[in-house]
């Protein structure tokens, strides 16, 4: 064991240098999430009386993308709800110009890569607060050859001062100043629209090398289709084909706005629609989109997926180090050094024991606290197949989890104070106060628990890592994060030179004692706030009661003393308060739960909505059942849908072998969907299974669809489902 952790703390030492050297660049390589979301402001603080500008900044992993307000042909709008202090005003996304993505037919618009979207909050004059605190909710959607919905809550704390400086972010608001759309008075622009396209005719100024255009209005245009640049009589003329089925009547349209991109500049339009003919073309200049092949470009978005999907072992090794590093550094948090501190205290009184005994708990302990992490492990793994993508800090999403630790938090803070003790096993033999092996294990598992609530540097890095990898790098980085937060601890139980500089216990461990209660209910404060943030201001009066009852409930436990039956009826007594304690305190989740609404069936293709009990219906019947799961904001759900699910060959295919069709429409969150996409091993859409039995494996299709695909797995099922009749007996 000794030397176990000789090693551990020779390689923390050697990652610790390397780490020092890579710097905080190589911090986002693990960021594996899809999108991170965050508020940052261009200025050091607010200024009373004036406006502040802030923005969303959101850091996109490569190939992934979020939407602009008009999503093109499918996808989602990112959205920003905020809440500001009262007095204070938000003002609208102030959108910045998008970029056109190719997903087979289809096209969308949105960005990639680190993007702002900045907006104005106007400050009250008069403010008098030292500080002030925004806070804003985020949804969006995050695309890549899959598509994910996702939410955030995001905050930023700032200074209310008389000159604020220019921040860090500032140069990045600069150069989205310098890229962002703007009126152009100079540039006169008129609309001409019918039913075949949308004409945009500037009569006067030399035509651009190069135009596109990005309207407000959904479904004004088609998002994939080619934007012509034409010179005319009068000018120049930029020419977009209309959707094949109209969104927008052309005769009800009065104005087209939108964002035109003339040779890189960014302009914003809002043309009058012109009911005279446009000018005829007399030379057509180019073509600006599509670049390339639809089919391609869904191809290199697969190959893209499929090699991210491997482990870069060099990577592997960066976020341990990380994960160590971090782990480690989580021991100094305030709510776990209370806890850590009084096991280092504990480990201190046996010092003078047997090398064996010391190596027996120091293991317990470390084995206490990396099995409560690979639980955890576990646990963002079930999330992940779930349908969530979450991280270090998912649980404070739960009002659940906040009331439990809360309740948590507070019973250790009157442990602390000598309300109760726990009483375990000992090693002594003779009632002397030496920790057990039991007891550590305990102490590790309950300083895991109280280090949920809170982070250290390094953690995010590491953890952002896995969740864009296996299971089994997951597992190897929270392995790695449990081993650098059990190390002080066991290195102190093997090593009891290290603590030399504590003095011999005393008075003053029990004063050290009740002075680490404090930040427990510190702690307890927090997650009641955070509670009251997520649910309504009725949580203050249920956590409230709850707290008075386990507090009722401990001191009958702590003073159960005296004659048997008298402690038997108090921790009797004790034991319904705190079963009446959890139940009060805990939120109901159902009432939190997200409504859905199931979509109307497609009647020309007989689709059905999804449901568990009509999937085994049709399975009990030996039908074969195709499940398509789909949402309306997933591009590649409506590429599938027009290159595949929606040919004549595909329905007739259907048709031909009685193939049963279901729809699991995911556009609202929806626990049975969550649930079935988690039993394939899925955690976003599309998805596509074909069942066909009540007793035959589920075939699951993969997520760019093909009509090759669809018929082999059809037919396979088809011969899967004759084989099975002529074995009946006659």
């Amino acid at each position: 064991m000794k030397a176990v952790v000789g090693f551990l703390l020779t390689f923390f030492l050697l990652m610790l240098g390397w780490l020092a050297g890579a710097g905080t660049a190589n911090a986002a390589l693990f960021e594996a999430t899809p999108v991170k979301a965050e508020l940052v402001s261009e200025r050091t603080g607010a200024t009373s009386g004036s406006s502040l500008r802030l923005a969303l900044r959101l850091t996109h992993a490569p190939r992934w993308h979020t939407y602009w307000r008009n999503p093109g042909d499918a996808g989602l709008a990112t959205e920003i709800r905020i809440d500001s202090p009262a007095g204070w005003s938000a003002g609208p996304i102030e959108w910045p110009t998008p970029k056109r993505f190719a997903v087979g037919p289809l096209a969308n618009f949105g960005y990639e890569g680190d993007t702002l979207l900045p907006f104005r909050v106007q400050v009250p004059a008069g403010w008098t607060e030292a500080t002030v605190s925004i806070r804003a909710k985020v949804t969006y959607v995050v695309c890549k050859d899959v598509c994910i919905p996702g939410d955030a809550s995001v905050s930023i704390e700032l200074p209310v001062l008389a000159a604020p400086l220019a921040s860090v972010h500032a140069a990045k608001f600069a150069q989205l100043d310098a890229q962002a759309p703007r009126p152009d008075p100079t540039l006169q622009v008129r609309a001409h629209l019918d039913g075949r396209a949308l004409a945009l005719d500037v009569p006067q100024g030399q035509a651009p090398q190069r135009a596109e255009f990005f309207p407000f209005e959904p479904g004004l245009t088609s998002a994939p289709a080619g934007q012509r640049l034409h010179r005319t009589s009068e000018g120049w003329q930029l020419s977009i084909a209309r959707p094949e089925y109209d969104v927008a009547d052309p005769a009800s349209v009065e104005r087209v706005a939108g964002v035109l991109v003339l040779d890189g500049r960014a302009v914003e339009v809002d043309a009058a629609v012109v009911r005279a003919p446009a000018p005829p073309a007399q030379e057509s200049l180019t073509v600006i989109w599509p670049l390339g092949s639809p089919q391609a470009a869904v191809g290199a978005g697969a190959n893209a997926g499929a090699s991210e999907q491997s482990i870069d072992p060099g990577d592997l090794v960066r976020a341990v180090g990380f994960a160590l590093l971090g782990g480690l550094l989580l021991n100094l948090m305030p709510c776990v050094l209370p806890v850590i501190g009084l096991k280092t205290l504990g480990i201190a009184s046996a010092s003078a024991a047997g090398k064996r005994h010391r190596a027996l708990l120091a293991g317990a302990y470390a084995a206490g606290v990396i099995a409560t992490f690979l639980a955890l492990a576990g646990v963002l793994v079930a999330f992940r197949d779930a349908g969530t993508a979450v991280g270090w800090g998912f649980q404070l999403q739960s009002p659940s989890f906040l009331a439990a630790m809360a309740l948590l938090f507070f019973l250790i803070g009157l442990n602390l104070l000598g309300v109760f003790e726990v009483r375990g096993p000992t090693l002594s033999g003779a009632g002397a106060a030496r920790p057990s092996a039991s007891g550590m294990f305990a102490g590790g598992v309950l300083g895991t628990l109280v280090a949920t609530p809170c982070s250290a540097p390094f953690m995010g890095a590491a953890i952002g890592y896995t969740l864009g990898q296996s299971t089994s790098a997951l597992l190897t980085v929270f392995l790695a994060l449990g081993v650098g937060l059990a190390l002080p601890v066991a290195a102190a139980a093997l090593y009891p030179r290290l603590l030399g500089w504590v003095p011999k216990p005393g008075a003053w461990m029990v004063a050290l004692r009740r002075a680490l209660a404090l930040p427990m209910f510190a702690t307890v404060v927090w997650l009641v706030w955070l509670l009251v943030r997520q649910t309504d201001a009725n949580a203050v009066l249920t956590i409230g009661a709850a707290l008075l009852l386990l507090g009722v409930a401990a001191w009958l436990y702590g003073a159960s003393r005296g004659l048997a039956a008298a402690r038997t009826a108090r921790h009797a007594a004790a034991a319904v308060l705190a079963i009446a304690a959890v139940t009060i305190g805990l939120p109901d989740a159902s009432r939190l739960a997200l409504s859905s609404m199931p979509s109307a069936p497609d009647e020309a293709v007989a689709w059905e909505p999804y449901s568990r009990a009509r999937l085994e219906e049709l399975r009990a019947a030996g039908r074969i059942v195709f499940v398509e799961f789909t949402a309306d904001w997933c591009v590649v759900c409506q590429a599938n849908d027009a290159l595949v699910l929606d040919r004549a060959e595909t329905k007739r295919l259907f048709a031909q072998q009685r193939v049963a069709l279901l729809r699991a429409d995911w556009t609202r969150q929806e626990a049975s969907i969550t649930t079935a996409l988690s039993e394939l091993g899925r955690n976003s859409v599309p998805a596509y299974a074909v069942y066909v039995g009540p007793d035959r494996p589920v075939r699951l299709l993969p997520e760019l669809l093909t009509v090759r695909a669809l018929r082999a797995a059809i037919e396979e099922a088809a011969a899967g489902r004759d084989a099975r009749r002529n074995d009946r007996p006659t």
